[in-house]
């Protein structure tokens, strides 16, 4: 047990004031006082107190984390009516009892405007006031005359930019006044050595998940163990923390597991525990909470600590980039490091953009809605095209040059100044810039929002990635932040979810996947949809209608999603960005993104199938199959609001995400579970983003595309042919004369005016062809760089659902074929490569693999009622639900296959959390999935999974003596599969989720696995 005296010391953190020592250095002729003391340091933490209607900051320094509290800030927001209308409006308005003042000032309400105009300041009477207020103010408008400003902004972000703060920025506090040490925007910053203490939990699972109602058996807080009852393992964690006092508690699934059952087994025993420097002021969220597959399904809420910060080492920005990323996007966004681990960059894109009205004295709008400007046939045909490609040439190329613009659409934005208010403004109709293609102008008079925030963004990144290859012991510091800055925002769903459309006057339900790449089988971007394509949605007056899909989209994927939660076992896997309807009363729907999104919000569903399901048929629907049903029928009374009942980050294994653009208003379409959800086209594309206009994505990809054929004719100019392009990348093949590569790059980059770099020179790179139509696939490639690092793109070895023998596989025949230096030497190693395939077969044949290399990933799609087939996923759903851990379309299950063909569930599949170790998997089956990743690599070479499993069946030549040597490995940089992406590998529990082969019987095995 825990002893208290082994680890005392005196710290200044759970104070309410600072100590009176002084200072060094500088500081040392500086004697904190008692309430309006003077002290200098980093803000680490930053919320209103909405018991005593108060400020709080922490700031830390070398003595530790001190807590001020300011009592004079009062938040308030505005509203813009006809000025006529305003006294009447005041008057009313000043008799509420929420209401301390109302007053008449006056502001700029647009960006566009260069004037201010006169509107309502609302100054509340208590904190926890606003929105209430400004819900009846609205309705008084009738929802429509009245606009309401700066009602949603954060308080820690108001008060920021009313002092001109930062999180995570040196300061320096006196008589109550703040004074900033370090420009907001600085390229080099020191970072406080914050102390961080890792808090595990090793709980009981008799079921194999861990569950809220199981035994707390011990704990671990950095090394230090804990254990015994129940009771006395809490209050040892209690003790713990306040003796070693740290400033960043780590956690595993903390949100979503540690910290509500900590939570309810203190409420259970009776047990005070104070886990932050100020009281907590989290409660366990209604739901239940539980790890499964790996990682968690169901986050109950988010706990967030008070003067110590709570972040989870699965969060994006800590997975991604560690603390020096996460600060970054802090300093940047002005939001505190632990509201900002738990959003994403996007939230902190439009963060910034918000700060940035703010001090030009631009109000911000509470709702938004921009209607698309009208256009005629022929704009709707040229604006409706997305980024420009080249199909790719299938094979193996030697010699090929990559050329990729840095942040090609922010660079296009920043460029051409493309923006809300500077498209089509009203002060340059006749001498204004120009879209190609496009009937449209950009301001030449003003900057726009979006170019003044990206700026920095960019000219940051191009420093830190530079930085980041420089030896030092700064180097981790900047691939963090090089890292963070890097994402950009798509707005789309999961390949997975499930949509009732109308096609050609048929009726199915399919994944939003298999719809989209109908359209775009072998590239992204957004096209025209030409057929008879109809949702189901609903019209301004909520009555039921179809609508036709306009456009579809298809996008990269980010490495994570969000997973919507709804009441009903409804749920949702959307990109961060992504919009959704929130009712907030008579029929007025706000929209928001799903990561504004918070338990409770009421979101509409449809009480009533929407469509006659008379008869159901699973059918083959263009290479994808789908349930076709008989009529989709609109009827009335559909509306039900239903809460949001958490809002998780989780991984994402597939490469692309998708989306549809529908007709008329409302604009958005129904899923299959009845959910009415917002479309998303681009964060500067939707109607309803706060600095954003379709127009605007418009004319980005016009000058993209504009972009990439002006650089095909400069390379072909110089002597190169372009075998590949795509949007921002080409690859081009030198012709004999043809100029050196570097003075191809400084022509574009002097002709076109923006940054491209060489990405480098390939020894040979090999495309591949799309697995249904033969054609070269846009990003689906492998190649060996000059300096032997490799470029893998949409093979096994970068995907999530490989079992990791298979991948150790493709990684040894990469290695074999990396020792060739030409095209030539690449095909006379291809059998060597395929010996290494036709090895791994023979160690899965004699039982040579581990078993937990077998494990299978898989998304579930649907719920287990509705598989009529005993699938593999299904077999692995009637497992967890037997022992009572219900799965949600949406959520991953982890199982190895026993016998493919089995017709019971427990004989088919083990759940990857019930393995023993010494199960045996269905070899031959496993043998298909592997000849299948040889296929991915070798398809160019007449390799087909028929072909190379035929090969595998006699390998009588082969021993498992007879390893064929392994060459070169590939780089950490270039491969993730096999591994998950969080780093809270299993979940709470520092126990090994299934049985660990001892060291005796791992000999057995070859060292490679």
């Amino acid at each position: 047990m825990f002893q208290m005296d082994a680890c005392k010391y005196l710290v200044c953190a759970l104070s309410p004031t600072p100590p009176p020592e002084t200072l060094k250095g500088p500081e040392a002729r500086l004697v904190p006082l008692r309430g309006e003391s003077r002290i200098h340091g980093w803000i680490i933490d930053a919320y209103g107190d909405y018991d005593r209607d108060s400020m709080v900051l922490w700031l830390w320094n070398e003595r530790g984390a001190h807590r001020i509290e300011d009592p004079r800030f009062l938040p308030t927001f505005f509203l813009h009516a006809a000025p006529a209308e305003l006294p009447e409006i005041r008057r009313r308005t000043e008799i509420l009892d929420g209401v301390r003042e109302v007053r008449e000032v006056p502001r700029r309400i647009a960006l566009e405007d260069d004037e201010a105009r006169p509107v309502l300041e609302i100054v509340p009477r208590h904190y926890r006031d606003i929105r209430e207020i400004a819900h009846i103010l609205d309705s008084n408008g009738g929802y429509v005359d009245h606009r309401l400003y700066n009602v949603d902004l954060r308080f820690s972000q108001r008060y920021a930019m009313d002092h001109g703060l930062f999180p995570m920025g040196l300061v320096r506090y006196g008589n109550g006044i703040w004074t900033p040490e370090e420009e907001h925007f600085a390229l080099e910053y020191p970072l406080p050595p914050l102390k961080r203490a890792l808090l595990d939990l090793h709980v009981d699972h008799p079921a194999g998940i861990p569950r809220m109602q199981d035994k707390l058996l011990g704990a671990r807080l950095e090394g230090i163990e804990l254990d015994g009852s129940e009771e006395t393992i809490l209050r040892g964690i209690d003790e713990a923390l306040r003796s070693a006092d740290p400033d960043i508690l780590m956690t595993d699934g903390g949100d979503a597991f540690v910290m509500p059952y900590l939570a309810r087994k203190a409420a259970e025993l009776g047990v005070t525990m104070k886990l932050g420097r100020d009281p907590d002021k989290f409660a366990e969220r209604k739901g239940k909470s539980y790890f499964t597959y790996g990682k968690i399904v169901f986050k109950p809420g988010q706990y967030i600590l008070r003067g110590r910060l709570h972040l989870d080492r699965g969060h994006f920005a800590m997975r991604e980039s560690d603390f020096a990323g996460l600060a970054e996007l802090s300093r940047l966004s002005t939001l505190t490091p632990q509201e900002q681990a738990r959003l994403t960059p996007g939230t902190a894109f439009t963060a910034m953009q918000t700060n940035l009205a703010y001090q030009d004295g631009c109000l911000v709008v509470w709702k938004k809605n921009r209607p698309e400007d009208f256009k005629d046939a022929e704009n709707l045909l040229r604006g409706d095209r997305g980024g420009f490609t080249f199909e790719p040439e299938v094979g193996v190329h030697e010699g090929l040059y990559e050329l990729d613009f840095s942040s090609l659409y922010p660079s296009i934005m920043v460029k051409y100044n493309i923006s809300a208010e500077t498209l089509d403004c009203a002060c340059c109709p006749t001498d204004g810039l120009a879209v190609p293609e496009l009937r449209y102008h950009l301001c030449t008079r003003r900057v726009g929002i979006v170019g003044r925030v990206l700026k920095p963004l960019i000219e940051r990144r191009r420093y830190y990635k530079k930085m980041k290859k420089e030896p030092g012991p700064l180097q981790d510091v900047y691939t963090g932040r090089d890292t963070i800055l890097k994402w950009t925002l798509v707005t789309c769903f999961s390949a997975d979810t499930l949509i009732p459309y109308r096609l050609n006057g048929k009726c199915y339900i399919d994944r939003i996947e298999d719809v989209v790449n109908r359209y775009l089988p072998n590239r992204t971007g957004t096209v025209s949809c030409k057929d008879e394509l109809r949702v189901l949605g609903f019209d301004n007056h909520l009555h039921p209608e179809e609508k036709r899909i306009a456009k579809v989209m298809k996008a990269e994927s980010p490495k994570e999603l969000l997973k919507v939660k709804i009441k009903g076992s409804r749920e949702l896997l959307v990109t961060p960005n992504h919009r959704f309807f929130v009712f907030t009363g008579a029929k007025e729907f706000e929209v928001r993104t799903a990561d504004e999104l918070r338990a409770g919000d009421l979101v509409p569903i449809s009480t009533r199938a929407l469509w006659e399901r008379t008869t159901s048929a699973t059918i083959n629907l263009d290479g994808g199959t789908a349930q076709e049903f008989e009529d989709m029928k609109p009827r009335k009374t559909l509306f039900e609001f239903l809460p949001i009942i958490s809002i998780e980050v989780t991984p994402y294994e597939n490469p692309y995400v998708y989306c549809f653009e529908v007709e008329n208003d409302l604009h958005g379409f129904v899923t299959a579970d009845g959910t009415f959800v917002g479309q998303s086209f681009g964060y500067q594309g939707y109607k309803n983003a706060r600095f954003g206009r379709i127009e605007c994505h418009e004319a980005i990809n016009a000058y993209a595309r504009d972009i990439l054929v002006r650089t095909m004719e400069i390379a072909e100019s110089h002597g190169y042919e372009v075998v590949h392009g795509i949007v921002d990348s080409v690859w081009l093949r030198p012709k004999p004369n043809a100029d050196a590569i570097e003075k191809v790059r400084e022509h574009i980059a002097g002709s076109i005016g923006l940054p491209i770099e060489l990405e480098g020179r390939y020894k040979w790179i090999v495309f591949l062809p799309c697995k249904t139509t033969g054609v070269g696939a846009l990003n689906r490639y492998y190649g060996l760089f000059q300096d032997d690092e490799f470029k893998l793109r949409g093979i096994e070895l970068r995907k999530h659902d490989t079992p990791e023998f298979i991948n150790i596989c493709q990684e040894a025949m990469l290695g074999e074929l990396s020792l060739a230096s030409t095209a030539a030497e690449f095909l006379e190693r291809i059998l060597k490569a395929v010996d290494i395939l036709r090895w791994t077969a023979k160690c899965v044949l004699d039982r040579a693999i581990p078993v937990h290399q077998f494990i299978l990933t898989k998304s579930v799609s649907r719920t287990l009622t509705e598989y009529v087939v005993l699938t593999a996923t299904a077999a692995a759903l009637k497992q967890l639900e037997k022992r009572g851990f219900p799965v949600e379309p949406g959520e991953s299950v982890r199982y190895v296959l026993m016998d493919a063909r089995a017709r019971d569930s427990e004989r088919k599949v083990r759940v990857a959390e019930f393995l023993e170790g010494d199960e045996t998997p269905d070899a031959w089956e496993y043998i298909k999935l592997l000849a299948r990743s040889g296929q991915t690599l070798l398809a160019p070479f007449g390799y087909t999974e028929d072909k190379l499993f035929a090969m595998c069946k006699d390998l009588s030549d082969l021993s498992l003596e007879s390893m064929p040597d392994r060459a070169i490995a590939i780089q950490e940089d270039y491969k993730s599969a096999g591994e998950s992406r969080s780093k809270a590998r299993g979940g709470v529990g520092y126990k090994k989720p299934w049985r660990v082969i001892d060291d005796a019987s791992a000999d057995e095995f070859p060292a490679d696995f």
